[in-house]
């Protein structure tokens, strides 16, 4: 296939730059609104150690490679940290991703395609939310969607800088999210067995077998830290899926984390099935070669992540939806090629016709489907707040609380690190006091309250976080504030309340 043209033509040009706007004004909208929540805090306390040394210390122990904290927040933070400085790099590779599917769209399928591509990324959910949190996984995405286009062009033209890019694109992404380790085995498999079975060429081959070892010998400094990490139980805190569960997880990235309907999860996927078999059915006709093997391995990534980590699974659960962040540019390629000439036809002019017809609605149906899904749930994760919201009550506590006024943290039993968010945001003045035992709100207050010998506390300010109970006023004190802040935390509520006691 020959390179592609150098300018676009105007329309294209303009739909593209309005994807572009709407993807960005959609991942900017309240991007420092949420407070940021226990991963985010993880990530910037390990970005902003004093030394190297202290970082490394806090990310051995943890569960994720270097690439992000160190080499991305460390030092863009430098210029502040607020919420939206902390999430603004994760729009800037959402967009650069969006742009980077047009473009191998555009190469290896056609100008429609990569349009449909794109339009598909700027809503889709998975990618939408993951676009505007101060965390790896959209550089993962990018990273991904960078060695998947290099190894396409590499394919094609065999030119080394094209291997060189792969190689380096493909270390970065281990070193971004170890994820990316089972898309680049599942992509090794699939070019395997296409240079074996039908390109038979022994420079490519080599030159493919020597990218990848280069890619290999630059994450070789990290790999034992990666096997203390494995040794260090780093998911235990995840459950196996039910039998059905892979099939769910590409629903999930047009639902996210809402509970749905099995009608709807049904209709999701059914139309997930139709694009994808459509796409294929196209491919194969194809006597383009560049095309068939992006299809297959848009197909291999996908599928392969999926099914290697469900193997895995069946030993030591690993799989989490935010995983798989990495393969969506490579899932919304596949979908827009569903879409590029309906399920094609042959046979008679007329027949042909009718068929092409017919099969191009079913996927237009489908692709509609999907995006009213994908509107759907990105606009809840625009207008809702979807992380614990410590930073209200800690900034009251902050602008009202007075030295001398007690502060009780009340939280249910074994969730200290869920209580990360309050001592991030809190920079009262008074000592905190925590009880994070299973016992009544109400017996906890009266216990801490008993234990306050001096009586020189007049004020007393108690936050609660998830046992959120009304709290009737002990003997000798009065309410004079109460407020609860509710908001979504993946598939369940988060609430934090915070209550003002006054010494009558």
């Amino acid at each position: 296939m020959p390179d592609e043209p150098r300018r676009l033509n105007r329309a294209s040009l303009g739909i593209l730059l309005i994807l572009l706007l709407l993807a960005g004004s959609a991942r900017l909208w309240g991007l420092g609104d949420d407070s940021l929540w226990n991963n985010e805090i993880l990530s910037h306390e390990r970005a902003t150690q004093a030394t190297l040394s202290e970082a490394y210390a806090l990310i051995r122990p943890g569960t994720h490679p270097p690439l992000y904290p160190l080499g991305v927040l460390r030092p863009w933070l430098q210029f502040g940290d607020s919420e939206w400085m902390q999430r603004f790099p994760s729009v800037v590779f959402g967009l650069l991703t969006l742009w980077l599917c047009f473009r191998l769209g555009r190469y290896a399928f056609s100008t429609r395609v990569g349009l449909i591509a794109a339009g598909v990324l700027v809503a889709l959910p998975l990618h939408l939310y993951y676009s505007r949190e101060g965390r790896m996984y959209a550089l993962l995405a990018l990273l991904v969607a960078l060695w998947t286009a290099a190894l396409v062009h590499a394919m094609n033209r065999n030119r080394l800088q094209d291997w060189a890019v792969y190689a380096l694109t493909a270390a970065a992404s281990l070193y971004c999210h170890y994820y990316a380790g089972l898309s680049l085995l599942a992509a090794g498999v699939f070019t395997g067995g296409y240079l074996l079975a039908f390109r038979r060429e022994r420079r490519l081959l080599l030159r493919w077998l020597g990218a990848n070892l280069a890619a290999l010998l630059l994450f070789l400094p990290w790999l034992p830290t990666l096997w203390f990490q494995l040794h260090n139980d780093p998911v235990s805190h995840l459950k196996a899926l039910p039998a059905d569960g892979v099939l769910l997880l590409p629903i999930q990235f047009f639902t996210l984390f809402e509970r749905v309907s099995p009608l709807l999860s049904g209709v999701v996927g059914l139309a997930i099935g139709v694009l994808t078999l459509a796409g294929l059915r196209i491919t194969m006709r194809s006597a383009d070669g560049v095309r068939r093997y992006t299809h297959g391995l848009l197909l291999a990534i996908v599928a392969g992540t999926v099914l290697i980590a469900a193997l895995v699974s069946l030993l030591k659960p690993i799989i989490f939806i935010r995983y798989f962040v990495g393969v969506l540019p490579a899932f919304a390629l596949l979908m827009a090629a569903g879409l590029d000439r309906g399920f094609g036809a042959r046979g008679s002019a007329i027949s042909a016709s009718l068929v092409q017809r017919g099969g191009l609605a079913v996927s237009v149906g489908a692709l509609v489907v999907l995006l009213l899904v994908s509107v759907g749930t990105s606009r809840t994760v625009l207008t809702e707040a979807w992380r614990p919201d410590f930073k209200t009550p800690t900034q009251i506590l902050l602008n009202q609380g007075r030295p001398g006024d007690r502060v009780l943290l009340f939280a249910p039993q074994g969730t200290p690190f869920s209580m990360i968010g309050f001592d991030y945001y809190y920079r009262a003045p008074m000592p905190v006091e925590t009880d994070y035992g299973p016992r009544p709100v109400g017996q906890k207050l009266l216990s801490a309250l008993n234990r306050d010998r001096s009586g020189e506390a007049s004020v007393v300010w108690v936050v609660q976080h998830q046992q959120v109970k009304r709290l009737q006023p002990p003997e000798g004190y009065e309410v004079t504030f109460r407020e609860r802040y509710t908001t979504r935390f993946f598939q369940r509520k988060n609430r934090i309340s915070l209550t003002r006691l006054e010494r009558q």
